[in-house]
């Protein structure tokens, strides 16, 4: 996929780290990978090639086969976006017509409801910022408003859930990104009204922006 291409469908290869969250009713540990980086030791996404190492292979090849094709992530979005729209709508947030109205989208690999899956993540800005996801090997979809203490989660396996949300960050140093660059991931972690919590990887890249670098010490 080219930089033209993402240019033209308002979708670009940037990592979501500095401005997405995510989150679902019944996720915990999960693993995830993002990228921002691009060079001979980077994978589709510009992901480093030894961090998918961390995943089983079930989940790489499920991540690369949606990862560099345009066609498959719209069309993955195309197919999940109206059962979300109605709970969307319950909350008076509007639902995007088209996945070319995203800020950023990015995929990582991930397991949801133990199936393998492509995890696609879009951002929409509007009154209020908007999280589409989508798991096409699994058949899941949901979306999250982002409101601080009072982000909601749409999902039309649970409903309508309200949740505090917060973001912590890692940074650790691989030789992909250079001597001195850290790799810094981005994680969303989220409190339920029932008192449990999720913790869910959204996004990483070369650089640490927002976590201490021991790269250089």
């Amino acid at each position: 996929m080219s930089e033209e291409n993402d240019s033209a469908s308002g979708m670009n290869r940037r990592s979501l780290l500095r401005t997405v969250g995510v989150t679902g009713a019944a996720v915990t540990g999960v693993t995830g990978i993002a990228g921002a980086t691009s060079g001979k030791n980077t994978d589709a996404f510009g992901v480093p090639s030894s961090h998918l190492e961390d995943v089983d292979d079930e989940q790489v090849r499920a991540y690369r086969e949606y990862a560099d094709d345009r066609a498959m992530i719209e069309q993955a979005f195309d197919e999940h976006v109206d059962d979300v729209a109605t709970l969307l709508d319950s909350i008076d947030v509007s639902t995007p017509s088209s996945l070319g109205e995203a800020e950023e989208v990015n995929v990582v690999p991930e397991r949801k409801d133990e199936q393998a899956t492509a995890h696609i993540v879009a951002r929409f800005e509007g009154d209020e910022e908007l999280l589409f996801h989508v798991f096409p090997h699994a058949d899941r979809a949901y979306a999250t408003v982002m409101r601080g203490d009072n982000s909601k989660l749409a999902d039309p396996q649970n409903g309508v859930q309200t949740m505090g949300c917060t973001y912590s960050y890692t940074c650790e140093c691989p030789s992909a990104c250079g001597y001195y660059m850290g790799y810094e991931r981005k994680y969303n972690v989220c409190q339920y009204p029932d008192g449990s919590t999720s913790k869910e990887l959204v996004g990483t890249h070369c650089g640490c922006d927002d976590a201490p670098n021991p790269c250089n010490g």
